[in-house]
């Protein structure tokens, strides 16, 4: 019973949050039906694509594709479509 409780608080607070996100555009955000709706509406899926590499001690390991990421999904608020998740492309090097 505490399971369903919480799985209704959980619905109620993301359907609360999603109404002040009207323009979702991560894959992984949207239920199926509005990914259908999306696509129907503009038929583009962003795959950001990132490199593994080394940045130096200040950066993150990913921050290419971190920053893919973001530019797709500013992309996509403007002219429609839908962001997949990053892909990462990785290497074995490091300097």
């Amino acid at each position: 019973m505490d399971s369903l409780i919480e799985y209704s608080q959980f619905s109620l607070l993301y359907f609360s949050v999603n109404k002040m996100t009207e323009n979702k555009v991560q894959f992984e955000e949207k239920f199926p039906w509005e990914f259908s709706t999306a696509i129907e509406n503009a038929p583009i899926c962003y795959i950001p694509l990132g490199v593994l590499e080394w940045h130096g001690e200040h950066n993150a390991v990913g921050l290419d594709a971190i920053k893919f990421h973001v530019i797709c999904v500013k992309a996509a608020q403007l002219s429609g479509g839908v962001v997949f998740p990053a892909l990462y492309w990785a290497t074995n090097t490091k300097e």
